[in-house]
């Protein structure tokens, strides 16, 4: 069996609905529902982004992408703060350490069926004008989630190599 097609076969979209569930509901005490087809609308509030990369045998990243309002109430719920609190550097470790622990995740997955690979450190990057790098030949999937009325992305672009 090729690589591209052991990637292909993964079932990437369980993997990571299973890792944001877990860390959403251990580390946040907070619900999230994953759900197709989000509106552009949800698409333009998007100003936070947390990536960790692989290097290895599966080779890409995986990034979570939120509003501002979003990591508000993901850091304030992990810190135990009220939204108007919190700094802009607390957001980001925050933001950071909820992509590590997803990307953790995802890494023991492909550690699991042979894809064996390391995790880089995190990156938070905000703003509103920002591209994400993505893997030339990989796949790339997307999947979207929701907590009361905020939505919140995952992207994974991975190839094995």
């Amino acid at each position: 069996m090729n690589d591209m097609v052991s990637i292909e076969s993964l079932d990437l979209k369980s993997s990571v609905e299973d890792s944001v569930n877990g860390v959403f509901d251990m580390m946040l005490d907070m619900e999230v529902d994953f759900f197709s087809n989000p509106d552009e609308e949800s698409t333009k509030n998007i100003q936070i982004v947390g990536t960790v990369g692989f290097a290895g045998k599966a080779t890409g990243n995986i990034s979570i992408l939120i509003s501002e309002a979003f990591s508000r109430v993901i850091t304030g719920e992990m810190l135990a703060m009220e939204h108007d609190e919190i700094s802009v550097a607390e957001i980001r470790d925050v933001i950071g350490e909820l992509s590590n622990m997803v990307g953790g995740n995802l890494k023991s997955h492909l550690c699991d069926v042979g894809l064996t690979c390391a995790l880089t450190t995190p990156v938070v990057t905000t703003g509103k004008d920002f591209q994400i790098d993505l893997i030339n030949g990989g796949l790339l999937k997307h999947y979207a989630f929701r907590h009361s009325k905020h939505v919140g992305f995952v992207m994974v672009s991975i190839k094995a190599g």
